[in-house]
């Protein structure tokens, strides 16, 4: 039997030697081991330091969810020189042992050492001794103090830095590569080897340190302080108080284990692993008997069913009693917390006593319970045939015993309770609903024989993946029921049966469509493809569709549904249907639920008018319905459960998820009900009785391994990882099929589509290489077993890539050199040929039949011809997911939440084979290296740290977004609503109406207030407005109607995708975030190509002035590389809607010109191609394309391929002779040619193939004679095939007829395109707008009027005010006197001298704002200062946080103007590249940026530019102790060094920008801030934004605002004010300052007396304070720890430890 835990660890050790450091082979020459590499930087990623003070540049992606390619910044950044940890001890231990080790690699000359020079440099490894220091007594070293110790000759440190803490000390040690004399690396100038060799040789490899001392000393590491936590957060310690953290790393992870002789070992790890339990619900021993459905099935004549379901309940009890004298020895102040806990398990035990009573005294209860078990025995049976048991796992029965009376009696106590069911992902959550569920559908139709029918219940998801998924489970126990119902008559005679609701992209909503699919054979649409019940696989026959009626039918006639002639299964997909015949159950996405607001028709789910509304609502995965979504959700909930108890229903409410946090505050905003988490939690994590750990010993748990590759840009850094991984089965298990395939499939989880993208690109470039490289070199080792010199021979023999490539594809002939010997062939068979990589996309925007090819897939081992290596997946496989192959993951980045983590890694390992989660952390990401740090502390109880859920149903924001939608569904659907579309103009109109109407708003409101405890009356205001709008627009206008489809009416509801004044209320058809796009359009001769809408591409607002602007270079839809046109290919100006209220902001950004939105647009219809709006043009760019397979290179041939009438999206092939037959497809090349200038040009390829050669060879357009070529070490060459001539071209300069220089560079580099933008707050008194009034409307709408004052006849005129009036609703007089008021209006002139000192004012005096205003503030002041006074003991540490705090404000909204001033490309070219090529001149010598404007030559009278709303954090700090702080001499020495060298850099920055201490300080602050809102928080840190309110004229002036702002009006939804609240803004504020005490990569970057760009940061770099350049309004300088955390050798006090100087 295969030992899987014992080969997974040699799987895992064999990947971290690769990649951090492995025995080599030993050369006798030179008594060494050996390298042999080009650049051991290259073969090594991880466990290295480096020198100090080297630098790279790297790329920051600012946005993980941008899907462009241009949206890279670039940072310099300081690979690690040094790694340590931090711990705490007793005050009391004096000494620790400390030792270290490392490895260095000196270049070996092939001259010294004998070796043949045509060898590949190689390199001699040399063991550094393993030492430990000492104070020379044999104890180690002193900790009483901070002390340093040179190691290594003096060329390395390390470092022990002590702090006091409490009653006991924080600990460092760190290990540093700085030397004593504290030499940097020098400049060898353009050496590139020299330069190289240097770097090796002064880096250290296989770095470890290691600490030793009493473990009866060590504490656990402080963590937040107890009167900052939450009661939720106190059981959470509680329970995980036996999971200790003893230490985190700082630039690497930290372990600890026990040593010898009661002592503790402390080490460092780059790549740590940590083994996370499994969780079991498999606790039945002493009861397996009442879970037998077959058992539980005879509970109507079976007396010994009660008998063990009360001792089922009694075996609960007892282990409640051991849970009670546990209780006994916590500590005193965890006795109440342990209570609480305790409490919910008895509530449990007493509400499962209760269904059991209930069960023995009803006989409707126990037929219901009997036939419930008898489907769900029958469905198990059809799904696994060949076991040998059928029973409930014991939670799942406590469950339906605790539910039972609360889902069947409305007057129960628990009715109102939510129930949770809080259990691991593959526990078994599905059946314990879908059991409860059954059994309410047999109960209802005993109980309710007239009005029983129709929908009983309602599933909702969030994914449609999930959601099918789901839909196909159900469908079994549906099944079971089903045919168990054909045999009771007592059931009645309509079907059970099951529908699945969702959107036209994944279903067919019509007859008609489902038509249409059949007949294009696109069954993916219809989601089931085999018979739910037997399996039987379904073609075309098994869709029965005409223009009235779909249904599903079985044609295998051993099935139970299938042996019926003309049988129709009980499940149905198409919309049309369910309204026909409504489903026993309906699942859906919730998204899907918006549609009630709009459609009549789905009345009928809610009982429509002869049957009951559904009685039970349940809510899987219940974590997702978070943040904006989860807002949007909250409110519509109000509507939907208004609409159901007005028909005299009070629904169950059952929820389930694996991961949350703060459930009780997320279901009470949610469905305004208190709620009951099942299993209750024991005292302990490990058990709570119901899902117990499951011992290492006894199963492996799934094996989490982190890595870090410090060399590697985010880009590229999953290479080296993912290529060894797809090498190892090959290496290790290589005559072992079992295991080779155990590992095989390895699945990539992305954040983002953009990921996704990439990974792609690195799966088809440089993983195949490394996967190469290391059979490559695992071969030779191996051989050299066979003969020494084996290496020098076989790279003669591979000289050329030609050699090389056939080698490692497996075609080299046995017997020929350098295979001759029989052992060396066999070997090199083993070995190659290399896998031939299938990577497969898991992704949203997959169809589904692609995704469903997939998952089929996945389940093919790896001889099999469709079997995956890697499948690249977005969070769609999150949930859902259940191979039992897969057993291998990479997350590719550390998702945004815990929560996302915890269940995308458990798609793996969860068969026999034990599951593996490589976790390849971002150097530049905060969140990526927290968890790195933390590896084992966040591993070892990562269920703690899931973030709370966030969600603001009832924010302004939200409210303005979707209150009126809940309105209108409360009132179309409730009891007597007004349904018909027609009905709307019936508001209120009639008594019998006013009276049905009155019922379901105050139905609504009472629903309201269950959940907006804390905005209770401020919703009843917005609700009360509605209710008169409507009944305004119900009286006034002619027809009104839920929607108009014509001229005849007026339409209540419009879409977002329409103006406002199509409708009264814009309305969400979808409830996921809306923001407003332009269409792209690719400019393409019509003529020529078939015109669909594969012509445009959507973008956002928010991309046209940033990366996707004027000049940029991004994807269209169909994956073509496109340019950007500038503004004068825009429609004309009169098209474009010019902003309103902005002149203050024109008057900061000095221009007069107009504001003016880009053109929103949608495409009309998928199906005839019509555009609403107007379009922005796009070019192909670059025009050549490359052969995949011969290189050769064509320029457009889309043009001169096929015909006319040519799809643009159709693939084109390659024309060459040996090419042509076999369909060699084309790719864009992916060079282009770039000026400062501002132009962006193809290549000239012929030219650059043939400067500086003496032959005539002619250029020809038409004819494909150039080749791209690989060469050697991944360069390339354009190559002419016509006279042989060929060149280097990358990064190559040359020079323009005009006399522009232009670099050839790669498309995607980030110097080809800077966009220039402006941002500036509107506030009053612009801010306070009334948006209703007319005048603003035709400011907004300037078409309108722009129409009427350019009417030159009267008829035109009046027609004009006619149409004006019609869509603005307004009288004529009305209208006029708004015109005048305009006409008459002078532009309001501003004095703007500092736009910084004009938003300090607005943000610090609190006032009152009109409704509508575009920024509104709320002062916290008192409630932070009452919240300090009373929940804050000033000897907390925390206490000192609070004293910086002057005052607190909560800006709940805000409008930003965003202004696209143009954009630069940052090419400076080389010198002496220009100088090579003869090209220099004087204008060659000016380095100045350019900005190109949007029109290119600056003439026009308008800039683009969008409007962003939002929200944010404002607080000042104490100025009074700023201002003493600053007067130390130190500080202001410190920050006169960086202003001198701001002074004398290029960098430009606003007037009011100057580095004082205060404003370094202050922006140092605000940076930490955004990276604690992003590590603990789950803000992906591209989202936030700074303010920093500083002058040197004010010494009053101190303010930092963080918002966040998005292109939509209703603005973001709340989730950044919440954290205002005074109790989490103290956390977060206290977070951030302790994150500036250490950096990972301290204590260098803690030295560093230059870092950042002009050197213009101190103590602050990438792993500490730097954010994402979008988020810094100044570069990203002016940044210095040592402002906050202090120094104490440069006499500049902690910010702590001066405010607990001044306060005592």
């Amino acid at each position: 039997m295969v030992d899987y835990n014992k080969e997974r660890k040699k799987f895992v050790q064999w990947v971290k030697e690769r990649l951090s450091g492995e025995k080599l082979r030993f050369d006798e020459k030179i008594q060494s081991e050996i390298l042999v590499e080009p650049n051991p930087f290259n073969r090594y990623t991880t466990g290295i330091l480096y020198p100090a003070g080297v630098s790279d540049e790297v790329e920051d992606d600012a946005k993980d969810e941008d899907r462009e390619i241009s949206t890279k910044t670039t940072q310099s950044y300081q690979p690690p020189s040094s790694m340590g940890f931090s711990f705490y001890v007793d005050s009391s231990l004096p000494n620790i042992k400390i030792s270290y080790k490392a490895v260095r690699f000196e270049h070996i000359d092939s001259k010294d050492s004998g070796i043949s020079e045509r060898r590949k440099r190689q390199w001699k490894k040399i063991y550094l001794d393993e030492l430990g220091i000492d104070d020379g007594n044999g104890n180690g070293i002193s900790i009483n103090k901070s002390s340093t110790h040179y190691v290594y000759a003096e060329k390395a440190r390390i470092d022990i830095v002590v702090r006091a803490y409490g009653d006991g000390k924080i600990v460092t040690v760190t290990l540093s590569n700085t030397p004593k004399d504290n030499s940097q690396p020098q400049n060898i100038g353009d050496d590139y080897f020299e330069e190289l060799k240097e770097r090796v040789e002064g880096s250290l490899f296989e770095v470890e340190l290691t600490c030793h001392f009493d473990q009866s000393c060590l504490r656990n590491y402080p963590r937040v302080s107890k009167e900052l936590l939450t009661e939720e957060e106190k059981e959470l310690e509680l329970r995980y108080k036996d999971q200790h953290v003893y230490a985190i790393g700082h630039g690497v992870a930290v372990d600890w284990q026990e040593a010898n002789n009661s002592e503790i070992m402390l080490y460092s790890d780059f790549m740590p692993s940590f083994e996370v339990p499994q969780v079991t619900a498999e606790t039945s021993d002493s009861f397996s008997r009442v879970l037998d459905f077959e058992f539980l099935q005879t509970i109507e004549t079976n007396e010994d069913v009660f008998e063990q379901l009360n001792h089922f309940v009694e075996n609960y009890l007892d282990w409640i009693n051991t849970q009670e004298k546990l209780k006994k020895t916590e500590d005193d102040d965890e006795q109440i917390t342990a209570n609480n806990i305790i409490e919910r398990m008895h509530t449990a035990a007493k509400r499962m006593r209760r269904g059991i009573s209930v069960l023995e005294s009803d006989v409707k209860v126990q037929k219901s319970f009997a036939l419930a078990n008898q489907a769900m025995l029958a469905q198990m049976q059809q799904s696994r045939p060949n076991s040998r048991e059928y029973t409930w796992r014991p939670f799942q029965l406590a469950f339906f015993l605790m539910v039972l009376e609360s889902t069947i009696n409305e007057e129960d106590d628990y009715r109102d309770l939510v129930d949770l069911i809080w259990f691991p992902t593959g526990g078994g959550k599905t059946e314990a609903y879908l059991g409860v569920m059954a059994f309410l559908f047999v109960y209802r139709r005993l109980s309710y024989t007239s009005s029983g029918n129709g929908t009983v219940a309602i599933m909702r998801y969030t994914l449609r993946l999930l959601t099918s998924q789901q839909f196909v489970r159900a469908c079994k126990v549906i099944g079971a029921l089903e045919l168990i119902r054909r045999k009771e008559p007592m059931l009645g005679e309509e079907p059970f049966s099951v529908g699945l609701w969702l959107g036209g992209d994944s279903s067919p909503n019509l007859f008609s469509k489902a038509i249409e699919f059949k007949e294009k054979q696109n069954f993916s649409k219809f989601v089931l493809n085999e018979c739910p019940w037997c399996a039987d696989k379904f073609s075309s026959e098994n869709y029965l569709v005409d223009e009235n009626n779909f249904h599903f039918t079985c044609n295998n006639h051993n099935c139970d549904f299938g042996q019926e002639k003309d049988n129709v299964l009980p499940f149905n997909v198409v919309d049309e249907a369910l309204y026909n015949s409504p489903p026993s159950l309906l699942i859906a996405t919730v998204d899907k639920f918006a549609r009630f607001a709009w459609d009549e028709k789905a009345n009928v789910f809610l009982g429509g008018k002869k049957n009951r509304p559904p009685e039970l609502i349940i809510q899987d995965e219940l974590h997702l319905i978070s943040g904006a979504l989860g807002s949007i959700v909250g409110i519509y909930e109000t509507g939907f459960e208004a609409a159901i108890t007005s028909r005299g229903v009070f629904p169950k409410f059952i929820a389930s998820t694996a991961t949350i946090r703060q459930a009780s505050e997320q279901i009470k905003a949610l469905f305004g009900r208190d709620m009951a988490v099942f299993p209750p939690v024991g005292l302990r994590q490990k058990d709570s009785y119901f899902a117990k750990e499951v011992s290492l010993d006894e199963k492996p748990g799934r094996l989490y391994v982190g890595y870090l590759a410090f060399n590697r840009q985010r880009k590229n850094c999953l290479e080296d990882l993912a290529g060894t991984l797809l090498a190892t089965p090959q290496i290790l298990f290589h005559q072992q099929d079992e295991l080779k395939d155990a590992w095989w499939t390895q699945m990539v989880y992305h954040g983002s589509l953009k990921g996704v993208s990439n990974s792609q690109t690195n799966f088809q470039n440089n993983i195949p290489k490394v996967q190469q490289r290391l059979l490559m070199s695992h071969f030779i080792g191996e051989a050299e077993k066979y003969e020494s010199n084996y290496s020098e021979r076989i790279e003669e023999a591979l000289k050329s890539q030609a050699s090389y490539d056939r080698f490692v594809s497996g075609k080299w002939a046995a017997g020929s050199e350098p295979l001759e010997s029989n052992n060396i062939s066999e070997l090199y068979y083993q070995c190659f040929p290399t896998r031939s990589i299938n990577t497969k996309l898991l992704t949203g925007s997959n169809t589904a039949e692609t995704n469903t090819q997939v998952f089929d897939s996945l389940s093919s081992n790896f001889k099999q011809s469709d079997a995956i290596d890697a499948v690249l997946a977005t969070n769609m496989v999150s949930v859902g997911l259940d191979e039992p192959r897969l057993a291998l993951m990479v997350m590719n980045g550390q998702p945004l939440t815990t929560a996302e983590y915890i269940q995308a890694s458990s798609r793996v390992g969860r068969s026999s084979i034990p599951g593996i989660v490589f976790i390849n952390y971002y150097k530049t990401q905060a969140r990526s290296l927290s968890h790195y740090e933390n590896f084992r502390a966040f591993h070892s109880s990562f269920y703690r740290f899931v973030e709370p859920s966030s969600l603001t149903p009832f924010t302004e924001q939200v409210r303005n977004k979707a209150l009126h939608a809940a309105l209108v569904i409360a009132l179309r659907h409730g009891e007597n609503g007004l349904l018909k579309n027609t009905e709307a103009e019936n508001f209120l109109s009639e008594v019998e109406s006013t009276a049905a109407t009155a019922k379901i708003i105050k139905k609504l409101k009472q629903r309201i207030k269950n959940a907006a405890t804390d905005h209770t009356q401020e919703v009843y205001d917005s609700l009360d407005l509605l209710i008169n709008e409507w009944r305004v627009e119900a009286s006034s206008a002619m027809n009104l109607r839920y929607q108009s489809f014509d001229k005849s009416g007026r339409s209540l509801l419009t879409s977002f995708d329409n103006d406002r004044y199509s409708g009264v209320w814009q309305t969400l058809n979808s409830m996921r975030n809306v923001e407003k796009t332009a269409l792209f359009e690719i400019d393409l001769d019509k003529n020529k190509f078939v015109y669909s809408n594969k012509w445009f591409a959507p973008v956002r607002f928010s991309h046209i002035t940033g990366h996707s602007g004027v000049g940029s270079i991004v994807y269209d839809g169909i994956e073509w590389l496109v340019k950007v046109s500038d503004t004068r290919q825009w429609p004309s100006e009169s098209k474009l809607v010019e902003l309103h209220a902005v002149e203050r902001v024109k008057t900061y950004f000095q221009t007069t010109k107009k504001l003016l939105l880009p053109p929103e647009a949608q495409i009309k219809s998928s199906q005839n191609i019509g555009v609403k709006g107007e379009t922005l043009p796009i070019q192909r760019f670059p025009l050549w394309m490359r052969c995949t397979n011969c290189d050769l290179i064509h320029f457009k041939p889309w043009d001169s391929h096929g015909n006319n009438s040519k799809l643009i999206d159709a693939q084109i092939f390659c024309t060459a002779d040996t090419c042509k037959n076999s369909k060699k497809l084309l790719k864009q090349v992916i060079w282009c040619a770039a000026s400062k200038n501002g132009e962006l040009r193809d290549v000239p390829w012929h030219y650059i193939c043939h400067r500086n050669q003496q032959n005539k060879c002619v250029q020809e357009t038409h004819t494909a004679y150039l080749k791209i070529k690989n060469v050697r070490a991944g360069k390339k060459q354009i190559y002419c095939t016509k006279c042989n001539a060929k060149n280097s071209f990358e990064k190559s300069v040359f020079k323009s007829k005009s006399g522009d220089s232009y670099l050839i560079t790669e498309v995607n580099d980030a110097r080809i395109y800077t966009p220039h933008t402006e941002r500036a707050l509107v506030i009053p008194p612009e801010s306070n707008i009334d948006r209703n009034s007319i005048a603003y409307q035709l400011q907004s709408n300037s078409q309108l009027l722009s129409a009427i004052q350019n009417a030159t006849r009267p008829l035109q005129k009046k027609r004009e005010i006619k149409a004006a009036t019609t869509k603005l609703k307004c009288s004529e007089k009305v209208l006029m006197d708004a015109i005048a008021s305009l006409e008459g209006q002078e532009t309001e002139s501003f004095t703007v001298t500092n736009m910084i000192n004009d938003e300090y004012t607005a943000l610090t005096t609190p006032a009152d704002f009109p409704s509508g205003a575009d920024f509104v503030t709320r002062h916290l002041t008192n409630d932070w200062l009452e919240f300090i006074d009373e929940n804050i003991s000033k000897t907390d540490s925390v206490y000192l946080s609070s004293k910086m705090i002057d005052s607190l404000v909560a800006v709940d909204r805000l409008r930003v103007i965003e202004v696209f001033q143009g954009f630069s490309r940052d090419i400076n070219v080389d010198k002496e590249d220009i100088e090579s090529a003869n090209l220099l001149t004087e204008s060659d010598e000016s380095e100045e940026q350019i900005i190109i404007p949007p029109d290119i030559d600056g003439s026009a009278d308008w800039l683009p530019a969008i409007e962003l709303f939002g929200e944010g954090i404002f607080f000042t700090l104490n100025s009074e102790l700023l201002i003493e702080w600053e007067s130390n001499q130190h500080i202001r020495l410190r920050a006169n060094e960086i202003n001198q060298r701001y002074q004398a850099s290029d960098l430009i920055l606003p007037d009011e920008v100057v580095p004082t201490p205060r404003f370094i300080m202050m922006h140092t602050l605000a940076h930490l801030l955004m990276r604690e809102l992003e590590s603990s928080a789950g803000y992906p840190a591209a989202s936030l934004q700074e303010r920093i309110y500083c002058s040197t004229a004010d010494d009053s002036m101190a303010g930092i605002m963080i918002y966040t702002a998005v292109p939509d009006i209703a603005g973001t939804l709340g989730g950044i004010v919440n954290l205002v609240e005074p109790s989490k803004f103290l956390r977060l504020l206290d977070n951030a300052l302790r994150q500036a005490e250490w950096c990972s990569l301290d204590p260098v970057c803690g030295e560093m007396e230059k870092q950042g760009p002009s050197w213009l940061n101190r103590a602050a770099c990438h792993a500490c304070a730097l954010v994402p350049d979008t988020c810094c309004s100044y570069n990203n300088v002016f940044l210095d720890r040592v402002f906050i955390k202090g120094n104490a050798e440069v006499k500049i006090p902690a910010l702590a430890d001066f405010i607990r100087d001044k306060n005592g």
